[in-house]
């Protein structure tokens, strides 16, 4: 009964859906070249109306189902964008040519002073310290020792973070475990 209500149901939805849809679309072709006459590969064709997104093939040509009006952005990261008009031309004659975007590098002064240099020195070792501390305790133990590993902390380090105590709890159970395993196996 069930299947029924839901089959009656759609029937005129569907119906609707046919009136809505517009016969009038057709297939807009073209190629995509640069100034140099060298095929544009993967650029991003954009319908103004619908805001769908196409990309071109490696040869520069692009297939796009489209309406009478359509209209669509070009996008690429070494051209300019471009707008092109859809029409009814077969692709040999929708060729259309990118100008090429002009990349400007602003330049950039660094001026170092010393004691500047002096924290950064400070805090890069700092850096390098932590971090040679949490890859020692996240280090897996059960494989060959790596000669580029890094350094085990100094003695003197000390840390009390609790988080980092439970971290090493849990590698060691596992680590244990695995050995367990590897014994069972054997």
């Amino acid at each position: 009964m069930k299947k029924w209500v839901l089959f009656l149901f759609f029937i005129p939805w569907f119906m609707l859906r046919a009136q809505i849809t517009d016969d009038r679309s057709f297939r807009f072709e073209g190629y995509l070249f640069s100034a140099d006459s060298l095929p544009v590969d993967a650029a991003i064709l954009v319908s103004y109306r619908t805001l769908g997104a196409w990309r071109s093939r490696s040869d520069g040509f692009f297939s796009i189902k489209a309406q009478p009006g359509d209209s669509f952005a070009v996008a690429h990261v070494s051209f300019d964008k471009k707008v092109i008009q859809a029409n009814l031309n077969p692709a040999d004659q929708n060729r259309y040519y990118l100008p090429y975007s002009i990349i400007e590098i602003e330049r950039v002064d660094i001026k170092f002073y010393d004691r500047e240099m002096e924290y950064f020195e400070k805090n890069r070792d700092l850096i390098n310290e932590e971090l040679s501390y949490e890859l020692y305790l996240s280090r897996d133990y059960d494989f060959i020792v790596n000669p580029y590993a890094p350094p085990k902390p100094p003695a003197g380090y000390v840390n009390f973070n609790f988080p980092d105590i439970i971290d090493r709890f849990i590698q060691n159970r596992k680590r244990l475990e695995r050995k367990l395993n590897r014994l069972k196996n054997e």
